[in-house]
């Protein structure tokens, strides 16, 4: 079995050359349109929305951010909870373990 060495930067500027005579494009990645932000707050935190339509309206993309009016920090009950929880796995008493997870689950 005869196995022939590969040049993949020659390989890669080949496949480059092709693609240059599909488009005058100044870059692949620029597309020109218009871009929408809007953002507001509601119940759940403050939101942020970007839209963006191209010119021939062929490609549209809408992102929206969400940032929680909550820390995600867990209170010092929830933490003395979990502290339980871990005394009653290493003592194999499971039974107080699965309430206390229960008990952290619905806090």
């Amino acid at each position: 079995m005869l196995r022939k060495k590969i040049n993949f930067n020659n390989l890669f500027s080949e496949f480059d050359s092709l693609f240059e005579d599909f488009g005058s494009f100044s870059s692949p990645y620029l597309i020109r349109g218009k871009k929408n932000v809007e953002s507001g707050n509601d119940e759940n935190g403050s939101w942020t929305k970007e839209s963006f339509v191209s010119e021939d309206g062929s490609y549209q993309v809408t992102t929206i951010y969400k940032t929680s009016s909550e820390t995600n920090k867990p209170s010092s009950e929830t933490l003395d909870l979990k502290k339980q929880l871990e005394s009653a796995v290493e003592k194999q008493d499971y039974e107080s373990a699965a309430k206390l997870r229960d008990k952290i689950k619905s806090i």
